[in-house]
């Protein structure tokens, strides 16, 4: 178990206050971090920094992660950056990267996986004594970073080569897990690196490496999360393009009349059949686990050595079978020597949803002898790719699981509803490892920790924004000039009140300066709107039916294009005064603000909202939003306990709010919820009526 803190990017940072004690300039280094990026997309953000910007890691405005370092003269000698790009996300990052400019050597792992471009490896050596060395800062405090960090290692004047898996594993171990790096860092080398911070919040500014201890500015708080935390990766296939084939039979399967598959998934769409694993000899299928379009069952039947059908279960659209924004997990097992369906169960988040039919006593052929092959989301017709995530696929042809058993359901999916730990080569189930086991992000989704052997990646699976265990706020980009919903009406069953709760996550892309009306009603006038002022403020008003101000509150921060996200959650009770502002967890209303005891007008006459713009189209976002969510009840936000409902406590993260909103009110619908899919985003998933 590791420690892990939280900057929260506006006034947390640790400063040295001068040079690392013994570090001279050099040739060579070694960095190895576990972040977890909280927000700050597109912008950059300092993980370590050398006074000047001599050196640094960042995640730089592209949201690529890039180690840079120049000479006292200010040549640049070391720039790499990784291609792929890391936005904010609950999942914790291993950051590795190591250098020697003599030998023109430069390695960066994400995860434990090769992701590098080298823009600059010149034989020279980095100035590392420039003086003031700072973490998640630059040099002027000014690019602080909201993010988790644990074990930050940094060792100027030494060197690992990381293409070396087992100088990784002295970091990373193969299920991608913290390793111990010792007391004062040295287990990796032998020798103590100039930082290494492994402490909590009490201490983390307490430098357990050489180079002295550092300065906190702010106060930190243990992450929600820490790197050793269970976790699992997910993966997105795009349904055109993106596949896995093993070019022919699975090692060491046979033909059997038994097996056991788990799997989770976020479907994405229903047009065509998704295919999630099959078996094919030439162009017939042996074994089939898939969804249908149409009827959005999910079916799994396998085939004899001449082709016939010997067993199939269904589950039929019941349960979370169909595309979602939620994430859903389906296990079965099959075990057909019976001749009967007793030992056939199919299991759908957790739930019996298996449509039985009676096998044949035969042999399902795994191991075709003619042109076999396995491909994971594609079946032989290219029609029918897999659209959406898959996360711990696991596939043990010949082993039967009694799923009827709950203790056995709960090997894969735990009594939480969340994924269980199979092992770093999925045996823990069964104490064997499966032919298949797909634990990795995209990068290296083909590496079967099982025992079949690897699959080639086809097309360009991408990393899941959500896992099974992490939640992601899916956001809408308004373009400021043509886009915005308008509702052409009432929210429905909204009536006059003196409460409500508003919740939204917002980024502002340009428009600086500009008024921007977030939400608003317009009638005989607008009596209820969220604005985005001039003076870069947010600001909630309610007028009455007279058009006199009863509620105005706004916010003490600003909120501009270099701003990056923000969560703002309001609340009000005008009968008894009540009214909270806040800005990312934290209190943030303005002085005198105006809560007067009467009526908002919410229902006023030709009543028409809108959303990103007024329902005409003025005084448009440029900008994102996501999770708008807004019910005319109030909950006290003051208690840490009603904040929860809406943003991680720790992380500063969305949560959940459930498929329609239901979650903050105990199961009660809001009349306002838009969120979860972007591209329906105007569907309004609370009671109230969607936009246009």
């Amino acid at each position: 178990m590791v420690n892990a803190v939280k900057f929260d990017g506006t006034i947390d940072y640790l400063a040295r206050g001068g040079d690392l004690t013994g570090v001279a300039d050099g040739k060579t280094g070694i960095l190895s971090a576990w972040v977890r990026l909280d927000s700050s997309d597109a912008s950059t953000q300092q993980i370590l920094f050398a006074e000047g910007g001599y050196f640094y890691l960042t995640r730089y405005g592209d949201n690529k992660i890039k180690v840079r370092g120049y000479d006292s003269a200010s040549t640049l000698l070391l720039e790499i950056s990784t291609v792929a790009t890391y936005q904010a996300s609950a999942k914790w990052l291993h950051i590795l990267a190591s250098w020697d400019l003599a030998a023109g050597a430069t390695h960066l792992y994400i995860l434990d996986a090769a992701d590098k471009v080298t823009s600059s490896a010149v034989n020279g050596n980095l100035d590392y004594t420039r003086g003031e060395w700072r973490v998640a800062a630059n040099n002027g405090a000014v690019t602080k970073f909201s993010m988790g960090l644990s074990e930050l290692y940094f060792a100027p004047g030494q060197y690992l080569d990381f293409s070396v898996t087992a100088n990784r594993r002295k970091f990373i171990d193969a299920a991608g897990m913290p390793v111990s790096l010792g007391a004062d860092g040295s287990t990796p080398t032998g020798t103590a690196p100039a930082i290494y911070l492994p402490g909590g919040k009490a201490d983390f500014h307490v430098n357990a490496g050489s180079g002295g201890n550092f300065t906190l500015s702010g106060s930190l708080e243990n992450a929600s999360t820490t790197p050793s935390d269970p976790s699992v990766n997910a993966v997105d296939f795009d349904g055109a393009n993106d596949y896995l084939a093993r070019g022919g039979n699975l090692t060491g399967v046979a033909a059997s009349k038994a097996g056991t598959v788990s799997f989770w998934f976020k479907r994405g769409d229903n047009v065509v059949n998704n295919n999630v694993l099959s078996i094919v000899s030439g162009s017939t299928e042996r074994l089939h686990i898939g969804f249908g379009a149409g009827w959005n069952g999910l079916s799994i039947s396998g085939f004899d050595s001449s082709g016939a059908n010997n067993f199939s279960v269904v589950a039929l659209n019941t349960g979370g079978v169909g595309p979602s924004a939620d994430w859903h997990h389906a296990m079965a097992s099959w075990d057909i020597s019976t001749g009967n369906t007793t030992k056939i169960h199919l299991y759908i988040d957790g739930v019996s949803r298996a449509q039985l039919y009676t096998p044949t006593n035969s042999n399902i052929d795994y191991a075709p002898a003619t042109s076999p092959n396995c491909y994971i989301c594609q079946a032989v017709g290219s029609n029918i790719k897999y659209k959406g995530a898959i996360s711990e696929l696991y596939f043990a042809p010949g082993q039967y699981v009694d799923l009827s058993v709950q203790a056995n359901r709960e090997k894969f999916r735990t009594a939480e509803g969340k994924p269980a730990s199979l092992g770093a080569d999925g045996s823990t189930p069964t104490g064997i490892a499966p032919a298949i086991y797909l634990p990795n992000r995209a990068a290296k989704v083909g590496t079967n920790a099982g025992s079949g052997g690897g699959l080639s990646i086809n097309g360009a699976p991408k990393d899941s924004l959500s896992t099974p265990l992490y939640y992601y706020a899916e956001p809408v980009k308004f373009d400021g000039a043509t886009a915005y919903l308008a509702r052409g009406g009432d929210l429905t069953g909204l009536a006059d009140g003196k409460a409500g709760t508003l919740s939204f996550w917002m980024r502002m892309d340009g428009g600086d300066g500009v008024l921007v009306r977030l939400l608003s009603n317009i009638g005989s006038g607008i009596t209820f709107q969220v604005q985005r002022q001039s003076n870069n403020t947010v600001r909630v008003l309610g007028l009455n039916a007279a058009l006199t101000t009863i509620l105005n509150m706004v916010s003490t921060t600003s909120h501009t294009a270099s701003s990056g996200w923000a969560h703002i959650l309001a609340a009000w009770n005008l009968a008894t005064g009540a009214g909270q502002l806040y800005v990312n967890n934290v209190a943030a209303l303005a002085a005198s603000p105006t809560l007067t005891n009467d009526n908002i007008d919410y229902s006023v006459t030709s009543a028409n909202w809108g959303v990103g713009g007024t329902s005409s189209g003025g005084d448009k976002l440029n900008g994102a939003l996501a999770d708008l969510w807004f019910h005319p009840a109030y909950l006290d936000i003051s208690q840490a306990a009603s904040r929860a409902l809406f943003i991680d406590q720790g992380s500063l993260r969305p949560v959940p709010l459930g498929a329609k909103g239901e979650l903050p009110l105990a199961g009660t619908q809001p009349l306002l919820y838009l969120g979860r899919d972007y591209a329906n985003w105007a569907a309004n998933l609370g009671s109230g009526g969607s936009f246009a």
